[in-house]
């Protein structure tokens, strides 16, 4: 069994800073040893708002800590209704 670095390096604030623990390495190692190519999710299953600008459709996972904001809210209801159209969606 080998270990994997599953740091990340990452700029902030004109700083470069390390992420201890991510999911991101691990993932990539089992997918290349496996051969496995696994079905890829939009990026509304899992938004990210500090990198994420726009999406398309509902949001299924908002990945922050932050409440999500009332138009968001008011975007997700309409995406109740069952005559509801996927569109694209910009944030400010």
């Amino acid at each position: 069994m080998h270990e994997i670095d599953s740091s990340i390096v990452f700029a902030h604030n004109k700083q470069l800073l390390r992420q201890s623990h991510a999911d991101q390495a691990a993932f990539a190692a089992a997918v290349e040893e496996t051969a496995f190519l696994p079905f890829v999710l939009p990026l509304n299953w899992n938004f990210r708002p500090r990198w994420q600008q726009s999406f398309f459709g509902p949001i299924k996972v908002w990945h922050d800590y932050q409440d999500l904001p009332g138009q968001l809210r008011e975007i997700a209801r309409y995406y109740e209704q069952p005559d509801a159209v996927i569109q694209y969606h910009r944030g400010q």
